[in-house]
């Protein structure tokens, strides 16, 4: 997937009234919907992304709940078949301000660009994909977050189109740097680390955990998450977070952690969901960024570049073995989880510190920043530096309990040694994050091309440029290429 729209943003060419250059058209028989050409060799293409517009339509709009495409000023939606700034691939800009100050949200037209060379193998899956950003336009066209807009489309395609797995690429290099999280995407890895990622494309894998567990798998959940980002004004509240535990109906750090845990297990056919079966091709596993067998104990280990808010590192620990502590050094200002999965699926969450682990044996454990407790999606990403130990510390016995027998006649038949309590810290809800700070805006694209966000032209070009301010927003440790 090469998908341009993010790119197109910042080319100052892009304003209201500009439109890819056409020669021939054809219309749809019944929906309001015109393929552009300019050669009329390409008419097939334009009969198949017709066809696939109707299907994208009655499912996405009719089945899923997407709010339709707001239509242009000929009362049309235009589709077109360029090679202008599609680069291989195909976008989706959007047109003017809001088109309806009156419907309680920030929506506007758009038209799609569809590049001729795209294998007709992908073609489909291509409309697919920017049809969802049409519709995204047509319902919250400022929202600024990245991976909220590339993960839907992904998992709209596969909700669209029949037998459809989410590439294997984007979800292994999601996969790779989880510390990047949901807020942050391929453009700063990118700029910052010099990291070539799918990373908004691969976090489709979020938005169908997100429908599988909360809608059963409906499909509705993409569509249920972008009412909730729904807002009357530039003012971008509700966020993503915001609409995440909206739909979830609890905290988005609680949705997180579930999210984390899932994600921790997601390569394993005995302790992942059975849905996953049908979606993945291979490559869904979660990369362990180190493994610490028992013969390491203790060990410590810090994450090269920190972690992002809601980003997470995720530690193997194939004998882990009784009496293991983990405690962490870093900003005492954030909330810091940790979710540890066994074997058999058993899932501990927990967020004071230390934790004990209730589990030995092959663990999965992930150490998650939550920000701090005011932390809001719009603002800053953070990179926090973390030192993670682990060591093998025997609890220390109940106050009176000496270790033996309280009664010196007691035969021993009631063994009751004492024991130790195995759930230090207790699992709770966590505090989400906050920085202060706004957005970082950036330069060009510096030779990326392959992440995608919605953007649009002239009226709303402060807001839309937003955007791209947003996905470049962030504080880090890393080496920037320049």
């Amino acid at each position: 997937m090469k998908c341009t729209t993010a790119l197109v943003a910042m080319h100052a060419s892009f304003a209201d009234g500009w439109r890819p250059s056409s020669s021939a058209t054809i219309d749809h028989d019944t929906l309001p919907v015109r393929c552009h050409m300019v050669d009329r060799r390409q008419e097939s293409l334009c009969e198949t992304a017709l066809e696939t517009i109707e299907l994208s339509w009655r499912v996405q709009v009719g089945e899923l709940g997407f709010a339709e495409p707001i239509l242009d000023d000929d009362d049309r939606f235009d589709v077109y078949i360029t090679t202008e700034y599609t680069e291989g691939g195909a976008y989706v800009a959007g047109e003017g301000g809001d088109a309806d100050p009156s419907d309680g949200r920030m929506g506007q037209p758009s038209y799609m660009a569809v590049d001729p060379s795209i294998p007709r193998s992908e073609f489909a899956g291509y409309v697919a994909h920017e049809f969802n950003h049409v519709l995204q336009y047509s319902m919250d066209f400022i929202e600024p977050t990245l991976p909220v807009w590339e993960a839907t489309a992904t998992a709209a395609e596969a909700w669209t189109l029949d037998d459809y797995k989410i590439y294997g690429d984007w979800v292994a290099t999601f996969q790779a740097y989880p510390w990047m999280g949901l807020l942050g995407d391929s453009y700063i890895l990118w700029d910052d680390y010099d990291i070539w990622s799918y990373h908004e494309y691969g976090a489709g894998i979020w938005i169908l955990h997100l429908d599988e567990t909360y809608f059963e798998g409906s499909g509705t959940g993409g569509a249920a998450l972008w009412w909730a980002l729904v807002q009357d004004s530039r003012d971008n509240e509700p966020d993503v977070l915001d609409a995440w535990a909206d739909v979830t109906g609890g905290s988005w750090q609680d949705s997180l952690a579930e999210f984390v845990a899932f994600n921790l297990v997601s390569h394993d056919p005995d302790r992942r969901p059975a849905w996953v079966d049908g979606r993945d091709d291979g490559d869904w596993g979660s990369v362990p960024m180190e493994t610490i067998w028992g013969e390491d104990l203790p060990a410590t280990v810090v994450p090269e570049y920190g972690i992002a808010q809601t980003g997470w590192v995720h530690l193997e620990l194939p004998d882990a073995p009784e009496d293991l502590v983990v405690t962490y050094e870093g900003n005492d200002s954030i909330g810091v989880v940790l979710v540890a999965v066994d074997v058999d699926g058993n899932t501990q969450i927990e967020s004071e510190w230390p934790v004990r682990l209730d589990f030995t044996g092959a663990v999965d454990l992930a150490v998650i920043n939550m920000g701090t407790p005011e932390f809001d999606a719009d603002e800053r990403l953070r990179m926090a530096p973390l030192e993670i130990t682990m060591a093998v510390e025997p609890a220390e016995p109940e106050p009176g309990d000496t270790g033996t027998p309280d009664d010196t006649n007691d035969t021993g038949a009631d063994d009751n040694t004492g024991g130790t309590d195995d759930n230090a810290g207790g699992a709770g809800e966590t505090d989400g994050g906050g920085e202060e700070g706004g957005r970082l805006e950036g330069d060009g694209d510096d030779g990326k091309a392959g992440g995608c966000s919605a953007t649009g032209s002239a009226a709303s070009w402060a807001a839309l440029l937003g955007l791209m301010a947003a996905a470049r927003r962030r504080e880090g440790t890393g080496s920037t290429k320049r």
